[in-house]
């Protein structure tokens, strides 16, 4: 018996150690400054907070929703990412550097309004041309008309 104590004590120890080995480290999630860094604003308090928090709500996308912003949706996910910019706007940092960090994790979609450049400048810029050609093909078409003669 007494030979077989160090054996379970030496068994317990291994076991110890690979359960601790299987559990998942955890991970910090990376703070605002390592993404879009420094704040670069005055901290906000008070109505001026309120007022900048509704401001970057109504620019983000509610992942959950699809269609409405994150001010005007009550999911779960919509009010975390609320409470997400007001703390971040608390700590000073400005609207622009709050919308890059919501795109950093979500992409560019989770902006109700995306940037007009690259490949978005063509989607927004398809449509007036469009437009303008048209205008232009219906206006040659009734310019080149032969004039009704009234007898």
């Amino acid at each position: 018996m007494r030979a077989a104590l160090p054996l379970v004590l030496l068994l317990l120890t291994t076991l110890s150690g690979l359960s601790a080995a299987q559990e998942p480290p955890e991970l910090a999630a990376p703070s605002a400054s390592a993404i879009v860094g420094a704040p670069s604003g005055p901290s906000l308090v008070g109505d001026r907070l309120d007022a900048a928090t509704k401001e970057v709500a109504l620019l983000l996308r509610c992942p959950v929703c699809q269609g409405a912003a994150v001010w005007d949706s009550p999911a779960t996910m919509a009010v975390n990412m609320k409470r997400q910019a007001r703390d971040l706007l608390a700590e000073g940092f400005s609207q622009d550097q709050v919308l890059r960090y919501f795109t950093s994790s979500y992409g560019e979609f989770v902006l109700l309004a995306p940037p007009k450049d690259g490949i978005a400048l063509i989607v927004w810029t398809l449509p007036v041309v469009f437009l303008i050609g048209g205008a232009g093909v219906i206006w040659r078409l009734f310019a080149r008309a032969p004039a009704s003669t009234a007898t």
